[in-house]
């Protein structure tokens, strides 16, 4: 089974690195580019994410932007988000914002920004990446490892506990509702109970994961 997962995965990561743009070049398309001069805050964009409303949030160094379609509406720490740095934006079910910045989260309710740092419970105050499960638990990747928010309670999970690196870059859940997460050491697949680990000792590609592909 595991060297079935590890020959899936070897595919998926071939198969980001061989694609060619030549296989779109029948098709057009029309973009639109949006800049500082339209009201951006930031020229780097890092993250971005459409909201259940179809507003579109994007972060980068320069605080955070929601882009209604018309017009865009700018976050700063003047504003109580904590960091100037955002990078990474999910919803949960009760359609609050949360904003992942290098000096801990922000949730925004649409009317005010709240702090969660470690000194709430959160593992670690550098955010790498966010996703949101299918009981709309939020987890936080970190660069010392995990943190799940359940409940209004963090619970978190490291190098002890079995994941493959504290330095997390990304993470991905999948239909089964297990989270895939990629560090400069490997993979690791948590699974609710434990974490199973990937990397070049077991056949895996490579050990620096960044992105993965969905």
């Amino acid at each position: 089974m595991q060297k079935a997962i590890i020959h899936f995965l070897s595919i998926l990561f071939l198969i980001a690195l061989l694609l060619k743009p030549e296989s779109t070049s029948a098709q057009s398309y029309f973009y639109r580019n949006y800049s500082v001069e339209d009201g951006l805050p930031f020229i780097n964009v890092s993250t971005i994410f459409q909201d259940s409303k179809g507003n579109l949030w994007s972060g980068g160094y320069g605080g955070l932007s929601r882009f209604d379609g018309i017009t865009f509406t700018n976050y700063s720490p003047k504003d109580g988000l904590l960091n100037h740095f955002v990078s990474c934006i999910t919803e949960d079910n009760q359609n609050n914002i949360w904003i992942g910045t290098i000096s801990g989260i922000n949730k925004y309710d649409g009317k005010k920004f709240t702090s969660y740092t470690t000194k709430h419970g959160l593992i670690d105050n550098t955010i790498k990446a966010v996703a949101k499960d299918k009981q709309g638990n939020l987890w936080f990747g970190t660069s010392k490892g995990l943190s799940k928010l359940t409940d209004g309670t963090f619970i978190n999970f490291s190098n002890k506990d079995g994941l493959i690196n504290n330095q997390i870059n990304c993470l991905f859940l999948d239909k089964d509702n297990k989270l895939w997460i990629g560090t400069p050491n490997g993979l690791s697949v948590f699974d609710g109970a434990k974490f199973i680990n990937y990397n070049t000792t077991k056949g895996f590609p490579a050990n620096q994961v960044n992105a993965i592909p969905r």
